[in-house]
């Protein structure tokens, strides 16, 4: 139970200091924060740290609902985007 205390405790600072990088690199004065790498960074290590944390504490079936539904979404914008693909041409 300790270990699994300290790793929530380490994604729930993972989590904090990224989040707190975002904001100040979100904040400052640049246009484009999509070319900005710690802002990619910071968004990375969210993506990550939050999903991780999700795979701790869900149960196992909710995980596998929340990855098949993510896929079948991105599936979904492919096909959609497949099928306008002349438009943006």
């Amino acid at each position: 139970m300790a270990i699994q205390n300290r790793q929530l405790r380490t994604l729930l600072s993972l989590i904090t200091n990224a989040t707190e990088v975002a904001e100040r690199r979100l904040s400052g004065s640049a246009q484009d924060g999509h070319n900005d790498p710690e802002l990619r960074a910071s968004i990375y290590i969210l993506e990550a740290a939050c999903t991780q944390l999700v795979c701790e504490v869900a149960r196992p079936s909710d995980v596998l609902v929340n990855v098949s539904f993510e896929l079948f979404q991105n599936l979904q914008v492919v096909i959609s985007f497949s099928g306008n693909r002349n438009s943006w041409q």
